[in-house]
């Protein structure tokens, strides 16, 4: 059993859950935050391998979805740990299921032409190259919404369950 402990930015009252597996999903470089990196355990994967993970021999038979009603943390607010909120939700219908991320509320995509006419025109690429270090970090943050830490509007899935953590 894993212990995740989360701060309520509302409230700023720290609970902590327990859960058998965690998924972390904090980004697409695979990345596992220090307070899990030093444990050894199939239980605890990246997006990056979520899927080969799951069909390891070591998960495999605990995680037989018509007997497993335990609890699963996927911790990240992005588009790989809500497809992965998803896919355990339909996967393990019997299992308690939270997404925890540290954002007060899931961001969702802006894939609306005023963005991606500007955040993914090739022809853009000569300016931005052009673009002082300070103005090109600037850009970035300005278009994060467009690809990063945001959700696809069409993702759908029961916001009750979900939980919010504060990292930091």
């Amino acid at each position: 059993m894993h212990n995740v402990t989360r701060r309520d930015p509302g409230t700023n009252t720290v609970r902590t859950s327990y859960a058998r597996n965690v998924s972390v999903a904090p980004g697409s470089t695979p990345y596992i935050p220090a307070p899990f990196a030093s444990l050894t355990t199939p239980r605890i994967a990246h997006t990056a391998t979520y899927l080969t993970t799951l069909a390891s021999p070591a998960l495999a038979h605990q995680l037989d979805p018509a007997t497993f009603s335990g609890r699963v943390a996927v911790i990240g607010g992005g588009q790989s740990s809500a497809e992965v909120f998803n896919d355990l939700m339909g996967r393990l219908p019997n299992a308690k299921v939270d997404m925890i991320y540290r954002a007060s509320a899931l961001v969702p995509a802006d894939d609306s032409p005023f963005v991606n006419a500007r955040a993914f025109d090739p022809a853009m690429t000569d300016e931005f190259w052009s673009m002082r270090e300070g103005e090109r970090q600037e850009r970035l943050r300005e278009f994060r919404r467009a690809n990063y830490a945001c959700v696809a509007p069409e993702v759908r899935f029961s916001m009750w369950t979900l939980k919010s953590l504060r990292i930091g």
